[in-house]
């Protein structure tokens, strides 16, 4: 999500990612690979039960941005099942 997403990114961007996952030894694992990188990526981290409430939420929040603008990387039925349950 993010400038990217949108195409909108300059050479000031950062990579905006959004990891929804229950497993903090995943996130650890996703976020020590990430610092490897020679990029400026924020991780946003969000277990399952925090995203479907920010999606039920009637405030703009992180989870507007992610859904209207987002290059799933993986998982994309388990990302689109978080709104039919």
């Amino acid at each position: 999500f993010g400038s990217y997403a949108k195409n909108t990114n300059d050479k000031h961007s950062d990579i905006d990612l959004c990891v929804i996952c229950d497993n903090d030894k995943v996130i650890k694992k996703l976020f020590d690979k990430l610092r490897l990188l020679p990029l400026d990526i924020d991780l946003n981290e969000f277990s399952v039960s925090e995203f479907k409430s920010m999606i039920d939420t009637k405030k703009v929040n992180v989870s507007s941005e992610i859904i209207s603008n987002n290059v799933i990387l993986f998982g994309v039925e388990n990302f689109y099942s978080l709104f039919n349950n």
